[in-house]
């Protein structure tokens, strides 16, 4: 078992993660793993396909060492070696033979404290969470949650913006995101998955001792009362000025604006009804979720 205390940030994909990265790394003392997901335990235990962690970090690594052979600056923060060594160890070893400590060298007497953020992370198992606790140790877990439907409306537009010029002008092809709900494909299954928040909450509950549940709203809407339990879980202050600051833009945004119709509205909801009123049950009848 590894002796530094780790952060980790869980859950889900369009509720922040990449806001929640910057948070900690500019505003606190926890060093954040350059490479923003680092996609281990999803990768260990299959939930995704481990090639697709190796041919990624392939590209990444390549991409910076092509930049470097044209650069005249030889000098190289510790940070970015961190950057490159992780890609090189992830492109280049079995999944299975990764130490996790090892993805933060050469930084890891930087902090006391060592982060890293991968929404997929919320999908594992309970006997994968009991590995993955054996392996991180008490680990402090930031679960990020998001209004279920505004995260399937986000992830619908994320497949449709590649390539796009506005991609906060992408409408929405209702008919087709019809079809995925009323054939349960492979994509919308996923999406109810990583909506399934109460379930995740109970999982790491059982095997990690400091589980923050941060919904995505209160980032913005409640900005005091994120700073004051992002501070009780790291036991540090955060940095009120510099959160405040970087939410006045929000990070790789696609726009808060649903665009749909009632109907649809109403289907999307009716899917993840119980998740509602579970999701109810645990914030409180006061937080206005929806």
């Amino acid at each position: 078992m590894n002796t530094k205390q780790f952060v980790i940030g869980i859950g889900s994909q369009r509720a922040g993660s990449t806001l929640l990265h910057r948070i900690l790394d500019e505003c606190s003392s926890v060093y954040m793993n350059p490479v923003k997901e680092l996609h281990f335990f999803d990768s260990f235990f299959e939930i995704r396909n481990p090639q697709i962690l190796k041919d990624f970090s392939s590209r990444q690594l390549k991409r910076e060492l092509d930049r470097l052979s044209g650069s005249t600056n030889t000098v190289l923060s510790k940070q970015y070696k961190n950057y490159l060594r992780t890609n090189f160890i992830l492109s280049n070893t079995d999944i299975k033979d990764v130490n996790y400590l090892d993805l933060f060298r050469p930084c890891v007497n930087e902090s006391e404290m060592l982060g890293e953020i991968t929404p997929e992370y919320m999908l594992l198992s309970d006997s994968e969470i009991s590995i993955m606790r054996r392996i991180v140790g008490d680990a402090k877990i930031i679960l990020l949650i998001r209004d279920p439907m505004e995260r399937l409306i986000s992830s619908y537009k994320l497949l449709n913006v590649y390539g796009v010029d506005n991609p906060s002008a992408v409408s929405i092809d209702e008919e087709n995101l019809i079809e995925h709900l009323n054939n349960n494909t492979q994509w919308i299954l996923q999406q109810d998955q990583l909506n399934a928040y109460c379930d995740a909450i109970s999982r790491f509950n059982r095997h990690f001792t400091d589980v923050l549940v941060v919904p995505y709203k209160k980032i913005f809407k409640a900005p005091d009362e994120v700073i004051h339990q992002l501070s009780s879980l790291l036991t540090e202050e955060i940095d009120s000025a510099k959160y405040k600051d970087i939410i006045k833009n929000k990070v790789n945004s696609l726009s808060s604006d649903l665009a749909i119709s009632g109907a649809l509205k109403k289907t999307i909801y009716g899917r993840y009804e119980a998740e509602y009123e579970n999701l109810k049950d645990y914030l409180g009848e006061g937080f206005d979720f929806i």
